[in-house]
């Protein structure tokens, strides 16, 4: 779940069939998902359309949420069940 997202800044992916995706970076105020404990003021880049609302970030597509969450956890990854777990490490209170 993402709270209260705010862009900051607005760039471009460029897929190899040459079409241009806007991409907005910003702040949100907590962001969690599944069971994890949710992180607070936490920087994210959100992927939008890229069609003629393309001006827009539209909640209904991707986000990269990036290091600064990744670097927070260790993570169990259990394929055979499609599973993921997230436990907090010492960083996580920085």
């Amino acid at each position: 779940m993402l709270e209260n997202f705010k862009s900051e800044k607005k760039g471009f992916n460029i897929g190899s069939g040459g079409v241009r995706t806007p991409v907005f970076t910003g702040n949100v105020s907590e962001f969690s998902f599944g069971n994890m404990q949710p992180v607070k003021d936490l920087e994210v880049s959100l992927m939008g359309s890229s069609g003629p609302q393309s001006d827009n970030w539209n909640p209904g597509f991707d986000a990269s949420i990036g290091i600064k969450l990744i670097s927070k956890y260790n993570f169990t990854i259990n394929l055979p069940k499609s599973e993921i777990f997230f436990s907090p490490n010492k960083s996580f209170a920085n």
